[in-house]
């Protein structure tokens, strides 16, 4: 009988969870995370260290369930708003500023200076804050601007795990079976609207808007 498997990349670490079609949980499994903190309100993450917490997690999960060559789809949740610039060969540079960290406040409040507020509340139903991507991406910008050119493509925390796992299954069960991914993509429209029109940030990820 198939068996998924959840996995959870949170704050302080990662949680995994094997349950059978009934929602029965067979096996669960836990891998920390360290925040690195080098300066006040600055809070990061290596994203390597999401991987091996991700492989600890779920080979105990697997382990305790007994059910490891059962399983027929994986789920995936995690941590919003932190910020994981990708080179063009798909590898992390430096820490992820995650969503504690608060070193763009100054950057935030500009971007709100910027735009009118009824016409960011129109577009987003937000404003910005330090933790978007908008802010930190112009704090970059001033602050280490050496990177940007580097930089091929943001990713949320949770998307290099997606990636591994899902290469590593797509790889290893050329079975057939259904691969079920859950995965939330939540990138709020105050975050398009800021990088492209208000702080002069290269475009990626553009999303066009058909005529009609």
């Amino acid at each position: 009988m198939s068996c998924f498997l959840g996995i959870d990349a949170g704050t302080s670490g990662v949680k995994a969870v094997v349950m059978d079609a009934s929602g029965a949980l067979l096996g669960k499994g836990y891998g920390e995370c360290d925040l690195i903190t080098p300066r006040p309100s600055w809070v990061e993450q290596d994203p390597q260290a999401w991987w091996e917490a991700c492989d600890a997690a779920v080979r105990q999960a697997v382990a305790k369930s007994g059910r490891g060559g059962e399983v027929a789809g994986i789920g995936f949740s995690g941590q919003m708003q932190g910020l994981t610039l990708m080179d063009k060969e798909m590898k992390p540079i430096g820490n992820c500023m995650i969503w504690l960290d608060q070193r763009a406040s100054a950057e935030a409040e500009e971007l709100n200076r910027r735009i009118d507020p009824a016409e960011a509340l129109e577009i987003t139903a937000n404003h910005c804050l330090p933790s978007y991507w908008a802010a930190k991406l112009l704090w970059l910008r001033k602050n280490r601007p050496e990177v940007v050119p580097a930089f091929h493509v943001p990713f949320y925390p949770v998307t290099p795990v997606i990636a591994i796992i899902l290469s590593i299954f797509m790889v290893t069960r050329m079975d057939g079976k259904a691969i079920l991914i859950g995965t939330a993509w939540i990138i709020i429209g105050f975050i398009v609207y800021c990088l492209f029109h208000k702080t002069g940030l290269k475009r990626f990820c553009v999303i066009k808007k058909e005529e009609g």
